[in-house]
């Protein structure tokens, strides 16, 4: 008997403990912070292709954010672009590629608000609809 009451206590002390972190979280308004450097906090409009798949994207916005993430620079959001994708294959092929697909994406960003690095940003600017353009060979690696 004496057992059973120290374990209801324990469970007790447990609940009440899960109830008080449960309840900080929910009164804060502000959205959680993870330390990993690749999570999104940005969003993605995968928007309507006839050709691209949703892997395809994803394959080739991991690619945009491993150039990215170098720049020191707050990314907002990726957007794909069928427009762009349209001609992106005549123009990366026209840099000297021959590849046999292409996509293409808008981003928007924000510059570093100051910074001790060399940078081709101007620092604390958000910048909109900047391009990438990647292009492949059958199902291979999205190249920039």
């Amino acid at each position: 008997m004496k057992k059973i009451a120290i374990l209801l206590a324990l469970v007790l002390v447990l609940m009440i403990a899960c109830v008080g972190c449960g309840s900080e979280d929910a009164a804060t308004s502000e959205p959680a912070v993870t330390a990993e450097p690749d999570a999104a906090s940005y969003t993605i409009d995968y928007g309507e292709s006839n050709t691209y798949t949703k892997d395809d994207m994803d394959a080739a916005i991991e690619k945009i954010m491993e150039e990215f993430n170098g720049w020191g620079c707050e990314m907002h959001e990726i957007s794909y672009s069928e427009e762009l994708t349209g001609t992106a294959l005549e123009y990366v092929n026209s840099l000297g590629n021959s590849f046999d697909q292409a996509i293409a994406f808008k981003t928007n960003f924000h510059s570093p608000v100051e910074t001790d690095e060399v940078t081709a940003w101007e620092l604390d600017t958000e910048y909109e609809d900047y391009q990438w353009y990647l292009g492949r060979n059958g199902s291979g690696e999205w190249t920039l």
